[in-house]
C-alpha cells in the first residue's frame, strides 16, 4: 500500500472527508482557462475583430446548390440580380476623402501641403491630367516630408555631438582613424592599441580647457 500523503480539499459540510486532491483541482482550473482561451481566440477569429460575424450575401455561391432540384426560378433570378449589381459603374469606385483613415502625421502634413496644392492645381490642371496631378502631388510631399527629416538628422549629428560637457545628451558618433589596408598589406597592418583608460572616452583626454598644465 502506497503511503505518501496527498493533500486533499475538505468540504465543509464533510469534515475529515477527502474529496478531490488539491493538484487536480489546479489542473482542472488550469485546463478551463486554457480551453475558455482557445474559445475566445476562436471566436475573434471568427468576427476578425468586430461585434458580428462576417456574412456572405451572395445567394447561392456554390454549385451544388444551385444544380439541386430546389433551385427555383425565384432563386435563379436572385442570383442574375446579384451577378448585375456587381458590375461598376463609370463613376464608381467613389473616393470619398471624409471615410479614409488616416493617422495622425499624415493628417498633419496634408494639411499644409493641401493648402499649397489648391493654389497649384490652378495653373496646372490645364497642363496635366488628373491622375498625373495625384501622383505629382503625392511624391512631392513625401519627398519634401523625406528631406526635412534627414536635414534634422544630420543637423542632430554634425551640431549636437554627444561628448563628456553634455552629459548624456546628445548623439554618440564614431570616427575610425585606421589607414586602408590591401589583402598584400596584411603583413605590415599595426592594429591601433589603446590603454585600459579610454573606455567611453567622450573626448574627454583631447579636451581644451581645464587641463591644469
Amino acid at each position: 500500500m502506497d503511503d505518501r500523503k496527498t493533500d486533499y480539499i475538505k468540504s465543509p459540510h464533510e469534515e475529515g472527508k477527502p474529496t478531490v486532491p488539491e493538484s487536480e483541482l489546479e489542473y482542472i482550473k488550469h485546463v478551463e482557462k486554457r480551453l475558455y482561451y482557445e474559445e475566445l481566440m476562436k471566436r475573434h477569429d471568427v468576427k476578425r475583430g468586430g461585434e458580428t460575424k462576417p456574412m456572405n450575401i451572395e445567394p447561392f455561391p456554390f454549385d451544388r446548390i444551385r444544380l439541386s432540384g430546389n433551385y427555383t426560378d425565384a432563386d435563379r433570378a436572385a442570383r442574375k440580380q446579384w451577378l448585375q449589381d456587381q458590375v461598376l459603374s463609370e463613376r464608381e469606385p467613389v473616393f470619398v476623402p471624409e471615410a479614409t483613415r488616416v493617422n495622425f502625421f499624415r493628417r498633419m502634413y496634408r494639411g499644409a501641403f493641401g493648402a499649397l496644392f489648391k493654389v497649384l492645381d490652378v495653373p496646372l490642371k490645364p497642363l496635366f491630367g488628373e491622375k498625373s496631378r495625384m501622383i505629382g502631388y503625392s511624391v512631392t510631399q513625401k519627398v519634401i516630408v523625406s528631406v526635412f527629416i534627414s536635414w534634422i538628422v544630420l543637423y542632430q549629428v554634425k551640431y549636437n555631438e554627444k561628448g563628456w560637457t553634455s552629459g548624456e545628451s546628445g548623439i554618440r558618433t564614431f570616427s575610425l582613424h585606421r589607414p586602408t589596408v590591401m589583402p598584400g598589406d596584411i603583413a605590415t597592418y599595426n592594429p591601433i592599441e589603446k590603454p585600459k583608460d579610454d573606455f567611453y572616452d567622450l573626448g574627454f583626454k583631447s579636451r581644451k580647457l581645464f587641463r591644469n598644465d
